[in-house]
């Protein structure tokens, strides 16, 4: 299911594509712009046609969608009103998740405030990296299956190199980086990461990991790029006992926000 609204006046082919020329995550043809974030995950369409650009969005999705839409419309379009469309977009949204629980599905579903956690990290990511020094490492959150079944914001921890905490991560996938031989330095290949497993966060300190520390900010890992001491190595193999496999990825489209999910079904009367 999807919202859609008219936007601005006609354009022709020319200056439909310059109006994206300049922005990123625009791929434009034949007289569609297709939006895509690779680091946030949010998509959207926008459509030339005779009376204006017709923007589209899929509803059944958490609120960041068209957060993240109505700044992008804010950019191009003068007269965008972010408060009316984020307004309908919502009454459109509810309708879908009523929709969603009435067919008998049940959604995966984190409070909003994760959700928007998880996409302002992953949105302002390449402007942390830029931060950093090239030996340290701010990871993007992703969505892993816990054993629940529900998803729980995770991120990559490579051991062996610094690395900056996203503040809503709720567990690591423990990767050993190690560092690339001579030959893969010649050749510009990277060795790929040994993936331990996925530990919570809150054994972290009773396995004896090192504690976090601010820097401009963010919090950073007490690790020295390359280094493995021997206290480090010994935490590491403790954390073999504690590891589990990964759980199945969940893409950020499918995940709902709780509050809204549950507001449905008070008024509705669907229960999971």
């Amino acid at each position: 299911m999807s919202f859609e609204l008219t936007l601005g006046g006609a354009l022709d082919e020319a200056g439909f594509e310059a109006l994206f020329a300049r922005r990123p995550h625009y791929t434009v043809e034949d007289g569609q712009a297709a939006y895509w974030n690779e680091d946030t995950g949010v998509y959207f369409l926008l459509d030339r046609e005779e009376g204006g650009v017709r923007f589209s969005i899929n509803t059944r999705r958490s609120e960041i969608f068209a957060e993240e839409a109505a700044e992008e419309l804010a950019a191009l379009f003068p007269d965008f009103r972010a408060e009316p469309f984020l307004a309908d977009w919502r009454a459109a949204n509810s309708d879908a998740i009523a929709a969603m629980l009435a067919e008998g599905k049940e959604p995966l579903a984190l409070p909003l405030r994760t959700n928007r956690e998880v996409w302002r990290w992953n949105r302002d990511l390449p402007t942390y990296q830029q931060g950093l020094s090239g030996v340290d490492y701010a990871p993007p959150l992703i969505l892993l299956e816990g054993p629940d079944g529900h998803p729980r914001p995770t991120y990559i921890w490579l051991v062996t190199r610094q690395t900056v905490k996203p503040p809503p991560a709720e567990a690591v996938l423990l990767a050993d980086d190690p560092p690339p031989r001579l030959r893969d330095k010649l050749l510009g290949g990277t060795p790929e990461p040994v993936t331990i497993g996925v530990i919570q966060i809150r054994w972290l300190r009773d396995l004896g990991f090192p504690v976090w520390r601010a820097l401009e900010g963010h919090l950073m890992f007490h690790v020295a790029p390359g280094k493995r001491n021997p206290s480090l190595l010994a935490s590491m193999a403790s954390a073999h006992a504690y590891a589990k496999p990964a759980g199945a990825r969940i893409r950020i489209d499918q995940v709902l926000d709780r509050e809204t999910v549950e507001a449905v079904r008070a008024v509705s009367g669907f229960h999971g």
